[in-house]
């Protein structure tokens, strides 16, 4: 019995020292896995480090680019202001313009009806100047026949006289 027990248990033995070998073997299996794992994660580790450079500069970089269109952003806002300023202030001189056209309009229509209110007294002159010559021709051919007749006036008496004398002579005679 005692040998029958003897050799369940160096069966026993044999059995767990397969059973330890084996799990030895899976250790050793395990240990090259984890190492290959180590070796991985590692690796992994640096291209996640890596990438992660990567990345902060992609983000600063684009950070940078971000104040750039930030600052070229506010530079837009600052034109469109000014351009809508200068917009306003034409508007205003658009206005100020328009007003002073109106202005100048009703300068042109009253001056306008001032120079016709003038050619209407020009033209009115005008008659009154070829009325008053044609008046002064005809008085100046009233006055050459009163002259006319002034002058025979003149002869005659001239003629009545040297007749009168005539006469008294002839009657003393």
């Amino acid at each position: 019995e005692m040998q029958e027990q003897q050799t369940i248990l160096t069966n026993r033995v044999v059995e767990l020292e397969e059973i330890v070998a084996d799990k030895a073997a899976t250790v050793s299996s395990l240990e090259c896995i984890l190492e290959e794992t180590r070796s991985k994660l590692e690796y992994e580790e640096k291209d996640k480090l890596d990438l992660e450079g990567l990345y902060k500069e992609k983000i600063a970089s684009l950070d940078k680019e971000n104040t750039q269109q930030a600052g070229k952003l506010v530079e837009a806002k600052q034109q469109i202001g000014i351009f809508s300023d200068n917009i306003i202030d034409l508007e205003g001189e658009k206005e100020q313009l328009e007003s002073e056209l109106k202005s100048l309009q009703y300068e042109k229509d009253n001056m306008s009806a001032e120079i016709t209110s003038l050619t209407n007294e020009r033209n009115n002159l005008f008659e009154a100047l070829t009325s008053a010559k044609e008046r002064e021709q005809e008085m100046q051919g009233r006055l050459e026949r009163a002259r006319s007749d002034a002058n025979m006036s003149d002869d005659l008496e001239e003629e009545n006289s040297s007749l009168r004398a005539q006469v008294h002579q002839l009657q003393n005679m």
